[in-house]
């Protein structure tokens, strides 16, 4: 199971109890130019090359299972 989005939680460790096996979301890298991209009207995936960049937790499989 996969949670992605803006809510996302930082610390993911109650999803993965949860059952959840990825959290994704954003980070942002560059907040002032991130700070022009949505004055520029830019959302979503349009900042992702303006000061945002996809991140994502992975919890770690059980130890019985070999990937």
């Amino acid at each position: 199971m996969v949670c992605i989005g803006a809510t996302a939680s930082l610390l993911p460790d109650p999803l993965f109890d949860a059952g959840v096996d990825v959290v994704a979301g954003a980070d942002v890298t560059d907040p002032a130019e991130t700070r022009v991209a949505v004055a520029d009207g830019a959302c979503g995936t349009d900042l992702h090359d303006r000061g945002v960049r996809k991140v994502y937790a992975a919890r770690e499989p059980p130890a019985d299972i070999h990937i």
